[in-house]
């Protein structure tokens, strides 16, 4: 099951975020990561670990290295939810502007 609450508090942060982002690229080795975020190794894997808790990414040991995946289920769960929102907020919008028709004809 996906902690939808994990998953958008893990997205609120703008470093989880570019990780994401970069991970869209294709997996990526921790090093890698931690290069192109300019962090420390110990605080980027703070961020990986609050990013695999919630589901957003596996982390693969490949030998002696650590690849770092995007899990496109937990993803699209949050995106699913969103779409969702977005309908609502436009059937309720719809209405009111329909109504708000009706009351000046």
């Amino acid at each position: 099951m996906i902690d939808l609450d994990r998953t958008f508090q893990a997205l609120a942060n703008p470093t989880r975020r570019a990780i994401i982002v970069q991970l869209t690229s294709g997996a990526t080795p921790v090093n890698d990561l931690a290069m192109a975020q300019d962090m420390s190794l110990p605080g980027l894997l703070d961020q990986l670990q609050v990013l695999e808790e919630c589901g957003l990414i596996k982390i693969v040991k490949t030998g002696r290295v650590n690849i770092c995946h995007l899990n496109s289920d937990t993803m699209t769960a949050a995106q699913d939810w969103l779409g969702a929102q977005h309908q609502n907020w436009r059937d309720n919008l719809d209405q009111f502007a329909k109504s708000m028709m009706e009351d000046l004809a």
